[in-house]
C-alpha cells in the first residue's frame, strides 16, 4: 500500500479525492443532476500543507490544463479559486489547514469522446502542484458507467456460519466479505426503448505453487435492495439490470460476494478484467510486481498484441563461450 505524505517542510497543495479517485459524467439535455439517485458529479477537499506568512494570502487555482473538460464549483457556484491565509479571518478566505470542499462537474462540449480523461490540477505560487486524473463519462456516446465503492472491489471468502461466525455478526463487525459498485448509462435511450445490462461473475484463472490450478467462477452478484443483509439465495452468477428513458442515469447498486467453494484457489495468478481498449486509459507510470510461475496455466504462452516493428523476445545477454555441467545432486554448480 502506498501512502502519500504532505509535509510542512515542503509546501504543497493538498487534495483528497473521494474514494481515492475522481469520477464524473456529462449531464445535459434530459439529464437532471439533482434527481434522486443521479450521481454525475464528484467532490474533492483542498488545503495547504504549510502555513502562509501572516498578511500574505495564497490562492489555489484549480484547472485541467486548459482542456475545458471539467468545471469546479464551491457552494453551488462556479469558482475555481480558493484563497488561504494564516488565520482564515479575512473576508473570503479560509484557514490554511482547513479543508475546503470543491465539487467537480464534467463539461458537455458536444464532442463524441466516449469514456475519457482530464487532468485535475491544483496550483499555488510557492507550493508544489497537485496533479491527478478525472474519469469522464460522455453523454454523447452510449456506454455503461461503473463506479466502484472506494475505487475498487475487494472481498474475502465467507459464507454464513463460516468460522462459527453468523452473517449478522460478520456485518456488524465489518468483515469485508461483500462489496458493491454502481451501474448506470451514459446516454438516454430513445423513448420506449429498454436497455438490459447483464452483470456476470465470469470464471477466473487461479493458481498456487505446487500444481493447484483452476478456472472457475469466483464471485456471486445481487441487485436487490436487501442484498447487504440477504443470504446466499439472493446471489447468483448473473443478474440483469433494465434501463429506459426515465431511469437511465439513476445508479443501480450491484453487490458482490465471493463464491465459497471450499477449496484452495491460490493467489499466484493475477488476472486483469477486460477493459475498453482506449489510449486515454494509459496514464502511467506503470509498475509491475511479480512474474511468471513454473506453471503458466494458459496465460503467458499466448502471444501479446504487438505494434509494427515490436518483438516479444528477451534481449540476449551475450554469447556463450564455454560451460561446465553441475552435479545431479546439486553439490557442484553448473557454470556458464
Amino acid at each position: 500500500m502506498k501512502v502519500r505524505i504532505f509535509s510542512q517542510g515542503t509546501p504543497a497543495v493538498v487534495v483528497t479525492e473521494s474514494d481515492g479517485n475522481t469520477n464524473v459524467a456529462e449531464c445535459s439535455g434530459l439529464c437532471n443532476p439533482t434527481a434522486a439517485g443521479v450521481n454525475v458529479n464528484d467532490t474533492i477537499q483542498v488545503r495547504l500543507s504549510a502555513a502562509p506568512k501572516a498578511g500574505q494570502p495564497v490562492t489555489v487555482s484549480l484547472g485541467d490544463h486548459n482542456a475545458g473538460l471539467v468545471a469546479y464549483y464551491q457552494t453551488g457556484v462556479a469558482n475555481n479559486q480558493i484563497t488561504f491565509t494564516l488565520t482564515g479571518t479575512e473576508l473570503g478566505s479560509h484557514r490554511w489547514d482547513q479543508f475546503v470542499s470543491v465539487e467537480i462537474h464534467a463539461v458537455d462540449d458536444g464532442v463524441v469522446r466516449g469514456f475519457h480523461k482530464a487532468d485535475l490540477v491544483a496550483t499555488a505560487t510557492g507550493y508544489d502542484d497537485y496533479v491527478s486524473s478525472v474519469s469522464i463519462a460522455d453523454d454523447n456516446w452510449y456506454g455503461v458507467r461503473v463506479v466502484e465503492s472506494n475505487g475498487s472491489t475487494s472481498v474475502v471468502e465467507y459464507r454464513g456460519a463460516d468460522f462459527g461466525l453468523a452473517q449478522t455478526t460478520a456485518n456488524a463487525d465489518g468483515l469485508p466479505f461483500q462489496d458493491s459498485y454502481q451501474v448506470s448509462l451514459t446516454k438516454a435511450p430513445a423513448v420506449g426503448q429498454t436497455i438490459r445490462i447483464t452483470v456476470q461473475a465470469q470464471p477466473t484463472r487461479t493458481s498456487e505453487t505446487g500444481g493447484i490450478v483452476s478456472f472457475h467462477q469466483q464471485l456471486e452478484v445481487c441487485i436487490l435492495s436487501t442484498c447487504q443483509t440477504d443470504g446466499e439465495a439472493s446471489y447468483g452468477a448473473t443478474q440483469q439490470l433494465s434501463f429506459d428513458s426515465t431511469n437511465w442515469n439513476v445508479a443501480r447498486t450491484v453487490w458482490v460476494r465471493p463464491l465459497e467453494n471450499d477449496r484452495v484457489d491460490g493467489g499466484d495468478t493475477h488476472v486483469f478484467a477486460p477493459q475498453l481498449a482506449q489510449l486515454n486509459a494509459i496514464q502511467g507510470p506503470l509498475f509491475v510486481n511479480g512474474g511468471s510461475s513454473t506453471d503458466r496455466t494458459g496465460l503467458l504462452e499466448r502471444e501479446p498484441v504487438k505494434l509494427p516493428g515490436e518483438t516479444n523476445a528477451t534481449p540476449p545477454m551475450g554469447a556463450i563461450v564455454s560451460s561446465t555441467p553441475g552435479a545431479v545432486d546439486g553439490s557442484v554448480a553448473a557454470t556458464v
